[in-house]
């Protein structure tokens, strides 16, 4: 009994730890998500209507491609970071990574016995370029057209580029609402108050789902 009784205490402090991280990948290993399969039309009503996205094309990953992308990075810490559900990344004119702002990286407090997430701690959407949070420096050896091919878009159909334009990448969850409604709102305001970027929004509900 005893036994099972300090098994059980160390399965809930490593909930609470990833929970802290904000690390949501294996919140759904844990238990904290019910991952929900969602069809296209219903990942573009809730990106249209809930999450009012206006300024950005609505795309969702190509699984097997954005995979065999991870699997062929030679660093775990850019994986680590790109395998998240929740990104804010900006790439520059010569398509660049300059900022990969993950949700594993975004500032928590407790707040009246809740743990508020605070995206804007580091003043990443008040500057142009954004802020980098973190200082970190990647290179991943590919283009921003690279990436783009590991994604499917949905409201056009087809992805349109501006090659003179810098370009802002967001991943968003639904079944992480609260904490990607206020990611997808800061991208808005950035968009409507500096202008000229390449906007996507990219839904990983399916990548949430599978883990």
């Amino acid at each position: 009994m005893i036994k099972f009784i300090i098994f059980v205490s160390r399965i809930f402090l490593v909930c609470c730890i990833f929970l802290f991280l904000n690390c949501s990948p294996s919140l759904t290993k844990l238990g904290f998500i019910e991952p929900k399969a969602l069809s296209d039309d219903e990942i573009l009503e809730i990106g249209n209507g809930k999450f009012n996205i206006k300024n950005g094309s609505i795309l969702k990953l190509d699984r097997a491609r954005f995979d065999t992308y991870l699997d062929s990075l030679k660093s775990e810490e850019l994986s680590h970071d790109l395998y998240q559900p929740l990104q804010f990344r900006y790439y520059n004119k010569e398509g660049e990574l300059e900022v990969l702002y993950a949700n594993c990286d975004v500032h928590v407090e407790k707040k009246k016995g809740k743990y508020e997430w605070y995206w804007n701690k580091y003043g990443t959407f008040d500057s142009n370029p954004p802020a980098n949070p973190l200082k970190k420096e990647y290179l991943p050896g590919t283009t921003i057209r690279d990436e783009l091919s590991l994604y499917i878009p949905l409201s056009e159909k087809e992805i349109s580029f501006d090659n003179n334009k810098p370009t802002i990448i967001v991943f968003w969850s639904i079944e992480l609402d609260k904490h990607a409604l206020e990611l997808v709102k800061l991208s808005e305001q950035y968009v409507t108050k500096f202008d000229s970027v390449n906007v996507y929004y990219v839904n990983t509900d399916e990548q949430v789902l599978i883990n």
